[in-house]
């Protein structure tokens, strides 16, 4: 998602009462979680499984964290590519990370 969708998603209202206007993530593991909740078929008992046994992180987990990584040839030539991260996308829609 661009960072302009972002906004303008965020623009959707209601012209009677809040608690029936529509909820918008903010934090990355809420907006990663409803990209994933679109792309599922929730109405079927497959997609239903699937839903509740995703898990979805803030940060890197620590059995990750200490993994070592290996990076292939194909990646070195994409240096110069300008990636938006999902905690960029969420700090442009209001959420600021906690401070360690």
């Amino acid at each position: 998602m661009i960072l302009g969708e972002a906004h303008s998603r965020l623009g959707t209202r209601t012209l009677g009462s809040k608690s029936k206007s529509p909820k918008h993530p903010r934090r990355p593991d809420g907006i990663v979680r409803r990209t994933v909740r679109g792309m599922l078929p929730r109405e079927k008992e497959k997609g239903k499984g699937a839903y509740s046994r995703l898990r979805v992180y803030i940060g890197v987990p620590e059995d990750i964290d200490t993994a070592s990584t290996v990076r292939p040839k194909e990646a070195e030539n994409r240096s110069m590519i300008r990636l938006t991260t999902v905690g960029e996308i969420a700090q442009s829609m209001g959420w600021k990370p906690m401070e360690a």
